[in-house]
């Protein structure tokens, strides 16, 4: 069944597909990833002090694998992983156990990288490394200035191309944070994103995310293609929350699919692959023109 997206309406939903997943890779920590075109690399950012706080010298990862014919340069970010226990105790260490967006960087025959998140990758915490970066200001200043100085030195390492990030969970709420800042995006796609944290802890009761940033996808000027996809079966990040959120944003195209916060996206990814070029080489007239050929 082809993935038709629509523009953002009040109230409305698109179709449902079904889902299944087709790839599976094991990597602990800051281990390797399995793939032989795959660089690997470590960018240790300055202290700074914000608000009258340090930063800490984040540390986020990435893996990349590099095409030369590759017009864009896809960016893969993760969800929050194991930020908090049931929302209140703080873990300590919020690495994701799944790593979704990585399985899914794997299935990309484009260029692209993995960047992780601060604190996030690691066997061992770091010392630096407070737990308010993944609890109450895992979407904060300090966080995006510290994967956008990342991605910077990414640029600069690997060429300059221009950017389409593509964020699970809470990677969709730093995708739109961080397109909001950056001149190089074309492109932002997020996977059950959590574009309003404030309603999303509010709605499950979580303590405030006090410290966080509220994305603006409505911000995002109407040349940067957006897609924001949402699982009907997703307790976590419930699609209304994610409509909600959108509204206002012009340039937005928003799809349902069915599925929950997890399972499935391996098995849509190929195909909203295959659509992204499409749509970035050959932008349509409207929403309705994208369609499996």
């Amino acid at each position: 069944m082809p993935i038709r997206f629509s523009k953002l309406k009040p109230g409305r939903m698109g179709l449902l597909c079904s889902l299944a997943i087709w790839f599976a890779l094991a990597i602990a920590g800051c281990a390797h990833v399995t793939c032989s075109e795959c660089i690997y690399g470590e960018f240790t950012l300055a202290s700074s002090e914000q608000a009258g706080i340090a930063q800490p010298p984040f540390p986020p990862l990435k893996y990349a694998h590099q095409t030369a014919d590759s017009a864009y340069r896809h960016v893969y970010l993760e969800g929050d992983g194991n930020a908090w226990h049931k929302g209140r105790v703080p873990s300590v260490n919020p690495t994701s156990r799944q790593k979704l967006a990585l399985k899914l960087m794997l299935l990309d025959d484009n260029d692209s990288l993995y960047l992780n998140r601060p604190c996030y990758g690691y066997k061992a915490m770091p010392k630096p490394c407070s737990n308010r970066w993944w609890t109450n200001a895992r979407y904060s200043e300090a966080i995006v200035d510290a994967m956008s100085e990342a991605l910077d030195g990414l640029q600069a390492q690997l060429g300059q191309k221009p950017l389409v990030l593509i964020g699970h969970s809470g990677g969709g709420a730093l995708a739109v944070l961080l397109a909001q800042r950056r001149s190089d995006v074309q492109g932002v796609i997020t996977l059950a994103g959590n574009l309003a944290p404030h309603q999303w802890a509010k709605h499950h009761g979580y303590l405030s995310l006090e410290g966080s940033l509220t994305p603006a996808p409505e911000n995002l000027p109407e040349a940067i293609l957006q897609w924001h996809f949402a699982g009907t079966e997703d307790n976590n990040v419930p699609p209304q929350l994610i409509a909600n959120a959108l509204q206002g944003a012009a340039g937005a195209e928003f799809k349902s699919v069915k599925g929950n916060h997890t399972c499935c996206w391996h098995s849509h990814w190929p195909l909203i692959l295959e659509q992204l070029d499409a749509a970035l080489s050959d932008p349509p007239t409207s929403a309705d023109d994208i369609t499996h050929k």
